[in-house]
Parts: C-alpha cells; structure tokens; sequence
C-alpha cells in the first residue's frame, strides 16, 4: 500500500525498506510507562518448526532442535 511509502507524522516520503517493522520478522515495540497497568511480564517465546514433507526428508525436522537447544537454554537462564 502507498501508505508504507509515506509518513504522515512528519509528511514526508518514505523508503519502505528502512522500516524495521515492515523488513524484519521480530520487531519490539517498547511502551512507555503510562501505557503499562502492571509490571512487565516475563517473555513468551514461540518456536514454528516446518514439519512439510520436503522439511522432513531433507533432514531439517531433525537438525532444527539439536541446532537449536543451546540458543534455547540461553533465553531461559537470562535475568
């Protein structure tokens, strides 16, 4: 839509591309303090694993946990 090519705050076009929030999977949208009612809660992390067939035939079903495990235990001993 032309509205990512544009900026209506400060009425200027836009490269679409140098929006994070347009480019990038996971985007954190931090809230100011008179949005927050109670105290931020811990994270919550969703793992989508491709169990297509063409996933599993070529080995990616297998490989992604084992891969994947020590980035796992390092977001859960995080503070």
């Amino acid at each position: 839509p032309s509205s990512f090519d544009y900026d209506v705050q400060t009425q200027q076009p836009v490269d679409r591309w140098k929006r994070a929030e347009l480019n990038h999977a996971c985007v954190e949208f931090v809230a100011p303090t008179e949005y927050m009612v109670r105290p931020p809660q811990p994270p919550v992390y969703l793992f989508v694993i491709d169990v297509s067939y063409p996933a599993i035939t070529s080995g990616k079903r297998f490989n992604y946990p084992r891969r994947s495990q020590p980035h796992i235990e390092q977001l859960t001993h995080r503070e």
